[in-house]
């Protein structure tokens, strides 16, 4: 072998070698997450609840249906089926979104049957995990989670709703007149924590960039700001404290209709790698 395709072997060995090692430092995802609720303007009682575990990286909100009667009783048995269930899970043992939203779902039904056998209760329940070096959601009705860049916000959850005509049977006793009276199209909950039928999360695994943001909010929030308006104020709050704050007091100076809850999760990674990570 002459000496000039000796140097360019070595050379090529020696950028192996450093390209190697450098694979092999590992880019570490850690969450961080503060949360927020917020009775409203209108509402007697505030039925949303949140949960935050920040050493086991868990994080959910959880929105009783008005609907159904006691739904504070429902997102408060789902915050607190949660909490059990990553109590007792291994901590060396990935959590599967499927299996905890069907352990939820169990508890739920259970309170249900016991305080409103005729009607059942329920709640919406959107939760996210670190899994790895990314995020898992388990995800059902019409609460919301948004991936937040410095330059944009986009949801990450559809909404589990149908639509529907209601039809009110109109009496007027005087004159002898019962009509059908067709309403405009309105929306329902098609999936909910609580329901009797067979529960279908929407699960899913996603990875976020370095200090990405991750909001995970009832629909007193995410029917009332746009994506593009929560990714402004993102951008305008740099602390999360200040993000949620703010959040509460747009919703309630555009009428405050309905409970509030945020739940903010900061992204960092450690020796991130090169942008193909979403």
């Amino acid at each position: 072998m002459d000496r000039a395709l000796s140097e360019k072997l070595s050379l090529f060995l020696a950028e192996y070698l450093r390209m190697a090692i450098q694979t092999q430092v590992q880019d570490t995802l850690i969450l961080r997450a503060e949360g927020i609720s917020h009775q409203g303007m209108t509402s007697k009682r505030n039925e949303d609840r949140f949960f935050i575990d920040n050493k086991r990286e868990v994080f959910c909100v959880a929105d009783g249906i008005g609907g159904l009667p006691f739904g504070n009783k429902a997102s408060e048995s789902a915050v607190q089926a949660l909490r059990r269930y990553i109590e007792s899970h291994p901590c060396d043992k990935p959590m599967s979104s499927y299996a905890v939203v069907q352990d939820v779902q169990r508890v739920v039904q259970q309170i249900g049957r016991l305080i409103s056998r005729e009607h059942g209760i329920g709640t919406t329940f959107t939760f996210i995990h670190r899994k790895g070096n990314a995020c898992e959601i388990g995800h059902v009705g019409d609460s919301a989670a948004f991936l937040i860049s410095p330059h944009k916000a986009i949801r990450l959850t559809p909404e589990h709703m149908d639509e529907y005509t209601p039809n009110i049977k109109i009496l007027n006793p005087a004159k002898g007149q019962c009509r059908a009276n067709q309403q405009p199209k309105r929306k329902r909950l098609s999936r909910y924590v609580g329901q009797s039928a067979s529960l279908h999360p929407t699960v899913f695994v996603f990875r976020p960039q370095d200090r990405n943001r991750l909001l995970i909010c009832s629909d007193g929030i995410s029917s009332s700001l746009s994506a593009s308006e929560i990714a402004t104020v993102s951008k305008a709050q740099s602390v999360p404290s200040g993000f949620l704050q703010s959040l509460i007091k747009i919703v309630n100076l555009r009428g405050g209709y309905d409970n509030a809850t945020a739940v903010v999760i900061e992204c960092e990674r450690v020796n991130p790698q090169p942008d193909y990570y979403l």
